[in-house]
């Protein structure tokens, strides 16, 4: 199946559960471009059958501030290559609600790359949405593999040396990150949206970087 033709799997026809952490992470290092987290994580497994289509993984707010607001932050979801699950996402979110019965959910949303509506279909509402984060990335290397792999420079530094000099020419490339979040009553079985703001400089690192 090409990638312009995915195969198509509906999530009626699958199974999902609570699953093992070490192979939940060898698939999120597989399938998701920003690789497995080394926070310890609660996972949900996506099955058509034996074979694993989706993953999804919780834990703790990472950082002391989010931990202050929330109870459980969503870190990864991500789905085999090739393999469009129509419903996967919010059967897997609905599984770990059931099982887990957290008091909130939030998580970010990068929308770099391909944008869908996934987590309001998980009954998600979007809290707050940062502004455009310019990046100069070298011809022929993708944002993400800059950002992973490649040296790392501010934006004062690049300015000082010149960007042609860096980078012998410059691309631009915009970064957007969203922060969904789902707080649930502990009383009422009925879910319950909380809309808050939050500001940029919480969403964004406090340099300007340019990835090379």
């Amino acid at each position: 199946m090409s990638a312009l033709q995915p195969r198509v799997v509906y999530a009626r026809n699958c199974s999902v559960e609570i699953m093992d952490e070490f192979r939940a992470r060898e698939f999120v290092r597989q399938h998701h471009r920003s690789g497995d987290i080394s926070a310890k994580t609660t996972s949900v497994g996506l099955f058509k059958g034996q074979e694993l289509l989706g993953v999804m993984q919780f834990c703790l707010p990472r950082t002391p501030r989010k931990l202050r607001e929330y109870s459980t932050e969503m870190v990864r979801m991500c789905f085999a290559d090739g393999v469009r699950v129509v419903g996967g996402a919010s059967k897997m979110f609905n599984h770990y609600l059931r099982s887990k019965d957290p008091h909130d959910v939030f998580t970010y949303q990068d929308t770099t790359g391909q944008v869908s509506d996934v987590y309001e279909q998980c009954g998600m509402t979007l809290v707050s949405q940062d502004k455009s984060k310019q990046y100069l990335v070298a011809p022929g290397v993708e944002l993400v593999d800059a950002q992973i792999g490649s040296t790392m420079h501010t934006v004062p530094f690049v300015v000082s040396q010149g960007p042609d000099a860096i980078l012998g020419t410059g691309l631009g490339e915009r970064i957007v990150h969203k922060r969904w979040h789902l707080n649930r009553n502990l009383v009422d079985e009925d879910c319950h949206l909380c809309v808050a703001t939050t500001p940029v400089s919480e969403l964004l690192d406090t340099r300007d970087i340019i990835a090379v």
